[in-house]
């Protein structure tokens, strides 16, 4: 008998082949992070985007066994590089299909480079948004494509970072136990 994590792994890949095959049967983009990539799947098949959300929820579930019960207590989702990318702006001064270099851009939205370089970079590994192509260089992925051009994907981040944690600092804040030492931030 094969454990859950072989269980989930086996899933996963049952699921994505029949994902795949129906991407292809009906030549539809295959998902890509590159520029051009689509920002949605279009998946119009209600089994097929069954299998997608089941697959979803089993990689998810794979990754918390795999990260363990205290791993998985730790806080993994970190917002903030998404928080300056929104602050600032800087979603609108990356051209298109182009790229720009982080000392011309950091000049554009008036943060100080090495700062930008440490936001993007961050932004780049966990959420796949944006790209240093040639180093010193950075140019769209289909995510942060996303926050220029569609509306509510931009109005999202609005909401978490100027209501839902707001609210968060609020309630929290004055914890002790939550606070980050001030020697830890810098």
């Amino acid at each position: 008998m094969d454990s859950k994590i072989i269980e989930l792994a086996k899933q996963i890949l049952a699921n994505t082949n029949s994902v795949d095959e129906f991407l292809r049967s009906n030549e539809l983009p295959q998902p890509s992070f590159g520029v051009d990539g689509p920002v949605d799947f279009g998946i119009g098949s209600a089994e097929v985007g069954s299998l997608r959300l089941s697959t979803i929820e089993a990689t998810i579930e794979l990754q918390d066994l795999l990260l363990g019960p205290t791993m998985l207590l730790r806080p993994m989702y970190n917002g903030t590089s998404l928080q300056a990318i929104y602050k600032f702006g800087i979603v609108k001064y990356v051209p298109i299909h182009g790229e720009i270099a982080f000392t011309e851009l950091a000049k554009l939205c008036d943060i100080y480079e090495p700062d930008l370089r440490r936001i993007l970079r961050f932004a780049m590994y966990y959420y796949r948004c944006f790209r240093e192509l040639r180093n010193g260089f950075v140019v769209h992925t289909a995510t942060s494509r996303s926050i220029v051009e569609r509306a509510g994907v931009e109005d999202t981040l609005v909401v978490i970072f100027d209501e839902c944690w707001q609210s968060y600092a609020r309630v929290y804040g004055d914890i002790p136990a939550l606070r980050v030492p001030a020697h830890r931030l810098t």
